[in-house]
């Protein structure tokens, strides 16, 4: 494996820098297809990738094959000055493309399992969620009262949250794997870290710690096997936006809409336009372009992401972006603003 650039690169703008961005080589993917001979009878199906198998199977190779590249990865997620990984997974002609497709995400998974316990998708049973979008599926969405976060939607800063029943919880690490992406101009994934979030102090006297808000949430919606999409979990929660916790510090859970403060109808909202322009408007920022095959680690407690509008999709792609998804077992339990221990 080798890596684009050695080490944090200013890109010209002040405001923006680019983590290095790691490259698996050919010959090591090709490796780790042959040794993970039990992946093998999955394919191409990758709702196959189980918990059981991801752990047995592809944790254990890709944490020989990729020792070092893992060790780097480590290292950067713990650094609050950094709190990100980047790297790409390329393709063999020896495969089609539905067969890459499988074999990308087997070793995404790999590496993954290998940073954090890959938490359970509750609807599909797997150590991730994948995610389609297209035109047809953003206008359902609309039906169903949702506002569609579609790619051609600019998705400000955010840090990412799991719903369950009226529970809210913010887990220490995610993981992105863009399997495919059909657009000319994708634009950049953008991550703040919050150690250099220059007006952090300010929002948290303004905010409060610990305080309790209501949020309007977006929803986890699922695709049926009819076509029919279903909301299976809450709209609104009740959660804290700074939260103090033992193993991080002073950290910030800011997803949805926040429509007041818990038992107060008088805070005035513009402290939450003002803490998401704060972030938007961050003297640094690290952004990477968006391209297939990338996978993205961020430190979900220690930073804030944001992606930019994808422009131009391919007119012939059914969906214009998939990507999947995991999360960490290791949650901070966000109802009362205190973490809880993990079990």
């Amino acid at each position: 494996m080798i890596a684009c650039d050695s080490g944090l690169v200013d890109t010209g703008a002040s405001s923006s820098l680019t983590p290095k961005i790691h490259i698996i080589g050919l010959n090591l993917y090709e490796l780790y297809m042959e040794l993970a001979v039990e992946l093998a009878r999955a394919s191409p199906d990758i709702s196959r990738l189980t918990s059981e198998l991801i752990s047995e199977k592809s944790k254990p190779i890709a944490g020989r094959l990729f020792a070092s590249l893992l060790d780097e990865f480590r290292s950067d997620l713990a650094n609050p000055g950094i709190g990100m990984a980047v790297v790409d997974i390329p393709e063999s002609r020896a495969c089609d493309t539905t067969q890459n497709a499988f074999w990308g995400v087997a070793l995404a998974l790999g590496l993954g399992s290998n940073i954090f316990s890959l938490g359970r998708d509750r609807i599909n049973d797997t150590p991730y969620t994948v995610y389609a979008a297209s035109y047809r599926k953003s206008k359902h969405l609309a039906d169903l009262g949702l506002q569609p976060i579609a790619p051609e939607t600019k998705l400000g800063f955010h840090t990412d949250g799991l719903l369950a029943e009226d529970k809210v919880s913010m887990p220490h690490n995610i993981m992105l794997y863009n399997i495919d992406i059909a657009y000319r101009k994708p634009g950049n994934f953008h991550w703040v870290p919050f150690s250099m979030w220059g007006e952090k102090d300010l929002y948290m006297r303004r905010i409060g710690v610990g305080r309790p808000y209501n949020i309007k949430v977006t929803p986890s919606v699922y695709e049926g096997d009819d076509g029919n999409l279903e909301i299976v979990s809450p709209r609104h929660v009740i959660a804290p936006i700074f939260i103090e916790t033992e193993s991080v510090g002073t950290t910030l859970y800011l997803n949805g809409d926040v429509t007041s403060a818990a038992g107060d109808s008088d805070f005035d909202l513009a402290a939450i336009d003002g803490l998401r322009s704060s972030l938007a408007a961050n003297a640094v920022r690290f952004s990477v372009p968006q391209k297939s095959r990338r996978l993205i680690f961020v430190r979900n407690v220690l930073g804030a992401h944001a992606r930019d509008v994808f422009d131009e999709p391919s007119p012939d792609a059914l969906y214009t972006r998939v990507f999947l998804r995991s999360v960490d077992d290791n949650c901070i339990e966000l109802v009362g603003g205190k973490e809880e221990p993990r079990p």
